[in-house]
């Protein structure tokens, strides 16, 4: 889902932009009780995945702010570290 909003950037002319707004693109959809994240939900396609096939989705390239790092033996997908919340998993 996208909004959209129409900004006057300057009082004295009638010029207007429009900006984009953007939903999170992954949300945590379950974890277990000790905390691992084990689904998730594309916000921008709908689709969900198991740990495992977005595992396999961040390998392919197909999440750029994302990457995946070997978790007590087990490939977890991670948000990239930035100073943006907007990719956090959560």
């Amino acid at each position: 889902m996208l909004i959209y909003g129409i900004v006057n950037l300057e009082p004295t002319k009638s010029i207007y932009e429009v900006i984009r707004i953007a939903r999170k693109r992954i949300s945590v959809t379950h974890e277990t009780d000790t905390g691992r994240n084990t689904k998730f939900k594309d916000n921008y396609n709908g689709n969900t995945m198991t740990r495992n096939q977005f595992v396999n989705q961040i390998k392919a390239g197909n999440y750029d702010n994302y990457h995946v790092r070997n978790i007590n033996g087990v490939d977890t997908p991670v948000s990239n570290p930035d100073k943006s919340t907007n990719n956090n998993l959560d």
